[in-house]
């Protein structure tokens, strides 16, 4: 029996969790966090324009928020730029 079959619900939100971890629904593997960050910023370039960098920082500290805890330099270097060239700095620092 499906979980939404079990218990009755129309549905699940899962907003938060895919913003931590967009593989969520991808039960075929583990994705690593980093090389996700980093494929995030190759979609950043090709499509510029799509995101400013402020939802860029949001969403790369929601991917790379386990090693942002230990990496505080690095944290901070994120949270302070205003260039793409520093978040991909950081996000080459972080893989």
């Amino acid at each position: 029996m499906k979980c939404l079959e079990y218990t009755g619900c129309d549905g699940v939100m899962s907003s938060e969790s895919i913003l931590e971890y967009p593989a969520l629904f991808d039960n075929s593997q583990f994705y690593d966090l980093d090389l996700l960050a980093s494929d995030y910023i190759s979609m950043v370039e090709k499509y510029p324009g799509e995101a400013d960098l402020k939802n860029i920082r949001s969403h790369l500290h929601k991917f790379l928020h386990s090693g942002l805890k230990i990496h505080t330099d690095l944290r901070d270097k994120l949270s302070d730029t205003k260039s793409i060239d520093t978040i991909k700095e950081v996000v080459a620092e972080m893989t």
